[in-house]
């Protein structure tokens, strides 16, 4: 499709090595969202890219409150909050009070949500196909390889580790 790029040796990040694998990481998820937003325009989806998994729990469980959402699509409570308050814009989905329990707010699609999901999930076999495109090109498995390191860092995070091998090569001294 697109030509191979060389890995570029003036890449300051990637001339650092993994010291710098969270900012690789993120880079990647910046490009993949900012490669949706053609298509999204393309079909009349009007939401942003990274407010989709939102919408497709949604979906998929109907109303739900905010806490809900934030465990089910593992971002944190702030950042949910920021999307809801978005879509709610939007008018992709509206809050209320739970009135079993006032302290929380549960989230649901209105008929535009619903809408614009609809649109949305007709466009899985695209994004399936991109991504296959892209493993193929990498000569890599990117989901494999992303949901083994999401379940590593699940059984152990990041900062555990990191403290574990700092008190390793310390003691090695």
């Amino acid at each position: 499709m697109g030509k191979k790029k060389s890995a570029n040796s003036t890449d300051f990040v990637r001339s650092q090595g993994v010291f710098f694998l969270a900012h690789v990481m993120r880079r990647v998820s910046d490009q993949i969202v900012k490669g949706c937003e053609p298509l999204y325009e393309h079909a009349g989806l009007t939401v942003a890219p990274r407010t989709a998994s939102t919408l497709h729990f949604l979906h998929r469980h109907g109303p739900s409150s905010i806490t809900e959402v934030s465990a089910a699509i593992g971002q944190s409570h702030p950042l949910t909050i920021g999307w809801i308050q978005q879509l709610s814009q939007q008018q992709m989905v509206q809050t209320q009070t739970d009135p079993h329990d006032l302290r929380r707010t549960l989230v649901s699609l209105t008929a535009e949500g619903t809408l614009e999901i609809e649109r949305m999930l007709a466009l899985h076999a695209v994004f399936e196909t991109a991504y296959k495109e892209i493993a193929s090109e990498s000569d890599a498995d990117v989901f494999e390889a992303v949901w083994r390191l999401e379940n590593a860092l699940r059984d152990s995070s990041f900062g555990d580790r990191l403290m574990h091998a700092h008190a390793q090569l310390k003691s090695a001294r």
